[in-house]
């Protein structure tokens, strides 16, 4: 490779990402490893996308995606102000595309990275908060919910003292007489 070559020279999977040689933005995007398996590859989402993408995740986090989280989701994009200008017919398309990223290998994490690229910084907290909801509403956090808490914390810098806020404030809103 010593010669410099033009964009019309370059192969589309000229895109070198995560191990994988990645053909960017086609109508049917495609990866391509280096043992020809292939999978799917979406566009950026929005900010709202990748905030949905979080409140599945968390809730297919157990294999076990109660009616109380999926309510909690539909209420989530119909209440919280960051969803405002969010259309709510595009929730279900959202949540599939997130199913399909979460089936292929290293799925949380491109998961996160989208998350990272699609959300700004000032909001991490909020999605943070956005996710720890989905956790909480069934009025139990299994471990494996806590363990993508804490990989999503990570992901987003979010500090132990402002995690350990949001996680108390949505157990708070949560709990009942009985």
């Amino acid at each position: 490779m010593g010669k410099s070559e033009t964009a019309a020279e370059r192969s589309p999977f000229d895109t070198f990402a995560h191990g994988r040689y990645c053909a960017p933005r086609l109508a049917v995007p495609l990866c391509v490893n280096k043992t020809q398996h292939r999978e799917f590859v979406l566009a950026k989402p929005s900010a709202h996308e990748a905030l949905i993408y979080l409140m599945v995740v968390v809730s297919a986090a157990d294999r076990d995606m109660t009616d109380a989280e999926l309510a909690h989701i539909g209420e989530a994009v119909r209440g919280w102000p960051i969803f405002l200008d969010f259309d709510e017919t595009a929730l279900v398309g959202a949540a599939r595309d997130c199913q399909k990223l979460l089936q292929d290998e290293g799925g949380l994490d491109r998961i996160f990275g989208m998350v990272l690229d699609s959300v700004p910084l000032h909001l991490h907290d909020t999605a943070y908060a956005i996710a720890v909801e989905v956790a909480v509403v069934d009025r139990e956090m299994r471990i494996e919910e806590r363990r993508v808490l804490e990989r999503l914390r990570s992901y987003l810098a979010i500090d132990a003292d402002t995690a350990r806020a949001i996680e108390l404030s949505a157990k708070a809103r949560h709990r009942t007489l009985t």
